[in-house]
C-alpha cells in the first residue's frame, strides 16, 4: 500500500470522480477535442478499474500540448512507474 504521503504528492486517484476532478485542472490549458479525449481516456480506464492520477494527467496534458514528445511521455511513464514500484516495496517493508 502506497503511503498518504506519497498519494497526496502525486494525486493518486482511487475512483472515477477523482481522476476527473484531476482533469479539470488541465481543462483550461486543452482544446475542446483533446479534454474530450482525456475524459474518454479515464472513462475507458474507469470501466477496467483503473483511474489515471494526477501525476499521469499532468503528462499527458504535456503530451497532447506538444511540450513533450511520445518518447518523452513514455519515458517518464516509465520512470512513475518504477518510482511506485519502489515505493510500494519500501512501505511493504515498514
Amino acid at each position: 500500500m502506497l503511503s498518504k504521503e506519497y498519494e497526496k504528492k502525486h494525486g493518486i486517484s482511487h475512483s472515477y470522480e477523482e481522476s476527473m476532478a484531476f482533469a479539470q485542472e488541465f481543462k483550461d490549458q486543452l482544446t475542446e477535442g483533446q479534454f474530450e479525449e482525456m475524459s474518454w481516456l479515464i472513462n475507458s480506464n474507469a470501466a477496467e478499474g483503473s483511474f489515471p492520477s494526477r501525476d499521469g494527467l499532468a503528462l499527458l496534458a504535456k503530451l497532447m500540448r506538444g511540450l513533450i514528445s511520445r518518447d518523452e511521455y513514455v519515458a517518464e511513464s516509465f520512470k512513475f512507474c518504477k518510482e511506485m514500484e519502489a515505493e510500494l516495496h519500501r512501505s511493504s517493508q515498514a
